[in-house]
């Protein structure tokens, strides 16, 4: 162009009309030049709207999840069919958290892709696995590289396969004593060397040491306290610092139970006692008698002031039946048949009243008799007082040694020699050096803590005052001794309680339940504290990790960054 005076002639030729080269160029650049309409934009935010769907649609799974964990609940149905009536509590739940959760319906069921509901017994077994996982990642977590000890029993679950409860006993960073559920393994049998091969494996999955074991508590069982090829035997060949303690407890049934069969007196009290509760209870008649006539009683009672009304008093009550692996049972049976006294001598008058059978007639005069006898009235008075007392302490080595750092009546049984004595005791907790310097220890600690201290009672809540005052890292080597007197397991029923709790996870409805789906319930349902204080994003990454996912789980901080920047681009 030489003529600069028609450059706009020229220019306006150039632009042309509507759908001229240039605008269509130049209508093309713009639309590149907006973020928000390119392809890659596009692309970027319809999978970010996926993801966070996902996230809903997995979150809310979760939740029913959690739910029916904490309360043992089963998850799936008789029949999940979309014509079902009752479709299992997870599908349930879910429909119920749908119908009520406007965002949550927004992404499940035909708003969610086919391939991705999130509902499939692969998720629900997935998820609870995540759940057990985390809640055991806290207990190994609190455990660390601190010494603790071992509680084992076997039972059989209701499809009658043996199952092994684990437990573990530790002093967390409190200085608090701590009782934890490990896992429940099926085992083939339940010999010494099958049950050692199993905590081995389980040893090796948590990364736990044998060589921090300090301790073995079990029920005294043949295969388990073996001087040779026991359980107990087997650890030590290992490490000689496990000390067995055979539990407390069982020592003190098998003990009673002893006593009571060598004399005849007390033998024949038993007997009848078990008699008196067989015949009661023999039938669902006479149960139904039973509790109307304690019923009856009790609003008696309460109607001339002679018992008070209140939250957990007066509940029924039944007849147990002693059994001589039980501890306590003995006692809860004696005390349970003197205050229904008076019940059960009526059910047994109707017994003899009825007649049909002169076998159980006959049988129930005699019970009759005994119970109005007063020899048996005072075998049973004197039973009542002599198990109300507590078992006298043990005088094993161990046990004795540790007795010295009871710091009851301002440490009065404090004996420097012989905590120097538990020291040798453990070689693998102080070498000779330790050995040297812990005497001077002792003496300055005692000194200390004699007059600050003197009010604590036990020793457990003398390692928490340690730990709150600072004192157990001025006095690390006696805090030592204290751990290793706290770690050791004096009773084995926590391990009891898993077999208790068993009991409600897998039932007669759910005896095909697989073991691994049973321990992550169990680890869930037992330490539901712990589950209490785990996120659901903890639970949603460790979920995402197990497996390859048709739709990615970004963190949530990633989420939350993405946002952001789509809300700045908006501006």
């Amino acid at each position: 162009m030489t003529n600069w005076r028609k450059a706009m002639e020229v220019f306006n030729t150039h632009v042309g009309g509507v759908a001229s080269a240039h605008n269509d160029a130049r209508t093309q650049l713009e639309a590149f030049k907006n973020q928000r309409q390119s392809v890659s934009h596009l692309l970027q935010a319809q999978g970010r709207e996926m993801e966070v769907a996902n996230r809903t649609r997995l979150t809310a799974t979760l939740d029913v999840t959690r739910f029916l964990l904490k309360q043992g609940l089963p998850f799936r149905g008789h029949d999940e069919s979309l014509n079902s009536s009752n479709k299992g509590n997870f599908l349930e739940l879910i429909e119920w958290y749908t119908q009520r959760n406007d965002e949550v319906a927004k992404t499940m069921n035909e708003n969610a892709p086919g391939n991705n509901q999130m509902k499939s017994p692969t998720v629900q077994k997935d998820l609870t696995r995540a759940c057990a996982a985390e809640v055991t990642n806290v207990i190994l977590n609190d455990i660390k590289d601190n010494i603790f000890s071992l509680m084992v029993d076997e039972c059989r679950d209701i499809s009658v396969k043996e199952q092994m409860g684990v437990v573990l006993r530790y002093v967390n960073k409190h200085g608090c004593v701590i009782e934890r559920f490990l896992a429940i393994v099926h085992v083939s049998d339940t010999s010494a060397i099958s049950l050692k091969k199993a905590i081995d494996e389980l040893f090796a999955k948590h990364k736990l040491s044998l060589s921090r074991l300090r301790g073995q508590g079990y029920d005294g069982a043949s295969n388990m306290r073996g001087e040779y090829n026991g359980l107990k035997a087997l650890i030590l060949k290992e490490n000689s610092s496990a000390r067995y303690v055979h539990c407390f407890a069982h020592q003190l049934q098998l003990v009673v139970v002893a006593v009571a069969k060598s004399n005849r007196i007390v033998s024949d009290f038993f007997q009848y006692v078990t008699m008196i509760v067989n015949i009661t209870g023999a039938s669902c008649k006479r149960k139904d008698k039973f509790r109307q006539l304690e019923h009856d009683r009790l609003v008696e009672c309460l109607e001339k002031g002679d018992i008070v009304s209140g939250k957990g008093k007066n509940q029924e009550i039944s007849l147990k039946r002693p059994g001589d692996t039980r501890w306590g049972s003995h006692y809860i049976t004696i005390i349970r048949l003197m205050s229904t006294w008076t019940s059960v001598l009526q059910v047994l008058e109707n017994v003899y009243d009825d007649g049909t059978n002169d076998d159980n007639s006959g049988i129930a005069t005699s019970l009759i008799d005994k119970m109005e006898n007063y020899e048996f009235v005072f075998v049973l008075d004197m039973m009542v007082q002599e198990m109300s007392n507590r078992f006298s302490e043990s005088s094993t080595e161990v046990l004795t040694c540790i007795a010295c750092l009871d710091p009851k009546d301002s440490f009065s049984q404090f004996d420097i020699g012989k905590l120097l004595h538990l020291a040798e005791l453990y070689p693998e907790d102080f070498s000779l050096t330790d050995r040297a310097i812990l005497e001077d220890q002792l003496e300055t600690y005692i000194q200390n803590v004699r007059g600050e201290f003197s009010m604590i009672e036990d020793l457990g809540s003398l390692a928490k005052k340690m730990v709150e005052t600072g004192k157990n890292t001025i006095f690390p080597l006696v805090y030592r001794l204290i751990e290793l007197a706290l770690v050791l397991p004096v009773a084995t029923a926590s391990v009891e309680r898993v077999f208790s709790a068993m009991e409600i996870i897998k039932t007669d409805l759910r005896n095909r339940m697989g073991d691994e789906w049973m321990n992550d319930s169990l680890v869930v349902y037992i330490e539901k504290d712990i589950f209490a204080t785990i996120e659901n994003e903890q639970i949603l990454q460790h979920f995402q990790q197990m497996s390859t996912r048709r739709i990615q789980l970004p963190p949530l901080v990633c989420m939350s960054r993405s946002d952001a920047s789509g809300s700045s681009i908006k501006k």
